[in-house]
């Protein structure tokens, strides 16, 4: 009798690892590769992965209060008015009504002073406060330390009176993190500046930020570009936001997408010179590079990408000059990253800094207007962000 018990077991545990084996093929290759012609390895994994929601929408909390108490509120923030942001560069911005580039242009500037908490006096209601800080998100990758959800303060109206960002740093922690960003992000644009056209530039900060990162859904602060220049692990949406910012700062524009991939993610807008084109850095982050989604229309995206909510607005994709050109140009772009991306402590720290901290050579806003030279020196290109000579 005990030795039938021990067969029986031994049959039960074949089972279970011959269902187990089936199940990981199944997964990995597909139902269809049993029976042949299904998809690659690769395919499957980029499956997988993209089916993980690892892009964050931004989220609000809204909390009511009665009249009477939010007379009694006291604004300790910046106003920001003197902001300016041109359309070709900052789109999101565009879309906005007058109360709503407001708040914008507050949000902007309080972010920037490391303020968490400020007023809202123009009446404005919860949507339109709402749509404020979606835009400012996802036309300011450089504001990295700012979270994705934040809270306000609403009245019976529905009018906003307050809103409370969510950083994902101390404000004694931000300056030297922002050092540590705009070096990082240094490293790639010195090469990429001295590239001829704007095609190679973009070719070399896609190829750049794969070779540099990691595809971590556990990433720290995965939602910003800082995960990506400084980590080298992040998710789509870091690695949307870093491609953004790197072309923003070779004056390319370049636009932040939101949508639906398999799951929420993240992917790109390039503008060159004959039009704008797709550009999705995460699903071609594999060895050797991949171009498959990189320069490609809206009728190539058809079938995997689908945008989303103000993404909806963007400019259409429909240029093709650029389109397929990297069998042309081959893989010679590339001179010093052919290693996995320097860390935190491997990165370069900036000789020298502005009085906050924040290296100079970065990108930043004028505080005087954003039309002209600001305090820093520089030329204001484009409009509302300073680049310092």
């Amino acid at each position: 009798m005990r030795a039938i018990k021990k067969f029986l077991r031994f049959i039960l545990k074949i089972f279970l690892l011959g269902a187990f084996g089936v199940g990981v093929y199944c997964v990995l290759f597909g139902l269809n590769g049993i029976y042949g012609g299904g998809n690659s390895l690769e395919s499957n994994v980029r499956k997988i992965a993209s089916s993980v929601s690892n892009y964050i929408p931004v989220i609000s909390n809204g909390q009511l209060i009665s009249d009477e108490d939010s007379n009694l509120l006291q604004d300790t923030g910046v106003t920001g008015a003197t902001y300016e942001f041109s359309d070709e560069f900052y789109p999101y911005y565009s879309m906005l009504d007058e109360k709503s580039k407001e708040i914008y242009k507050k949000t902007y500037a309080n972010a920037l002073e490391y303020n968490s908490s400020f007023l809202v006096t123009n009446g404005a209601s919860i949507d339109e406060a709402r749509s404020a800080v979606e835009a400012l998100f996802n036309d300011h990758p450089e504001i990295f330390w700012i979270e994705t959800q934040y809270s306000y303060l609403y009245t019976e109206k529905n009018i906003c009176v307050q809103i409370k960002l969510n950083y994902s740093l101390g404000s004694e922690e931000i300056p030297s993190a922002r050092a540590r960003f705009e070096a990082a992000a240094q490293l790639i644009i010195n090469e990429a500046a001295a590239l001829s056209s704007d095609y190679e530039k973009e070719k070399f900060v896609h190829d750049s930020i794969i070779k540099s990162t990691d595809y971590d859904v556990e990433a720290e602060m995965s939602q910003s570009a800082y995960s990506v220049l400084v980590s080298g692990k992040s998710v789509c949406a870091g690695y949307s936001r870093a491609f953004q910012y790197i072309m923003q700062r070779l004056e390319i524009p370049t636009y932040y997408v939101i949508g639906y991939s398999d799951g929420n993610h993240a992917w790109n807008i390039v503008k060159l010179d004959d039009g704008y084109y797709n550009v999705d850095v995460t699903w071609d982050s594999s060895w050797p590079i991949s171009y498959t989604y990189f320069n490609r229309t809206d009728s190539d995206f058809a079938e995997t990408h689908t945008r989303e909510d103000s993404s909806c607005y963007l400019p259409q994709c429909t240029a093709t000059a650029y389109r397929d050109l990297e069998h042309s140009f081959g893989q010679g772009l590339l001179s010093s990253f052919d290693k996995p991306s320097p860390r935190e402590e491997q990165l370069p720290q900036p000789d020298t800094q502005e009085p906050n901290g924040i290296p100079w050579g970065g990108f930043f806003p004028d505080r005087n207007h954003g039309n002209h030279s600001g305090e820093f020196g520089g030329a204001a290109t484009p409009d509302g962000v300073i680049i310092i000579n």
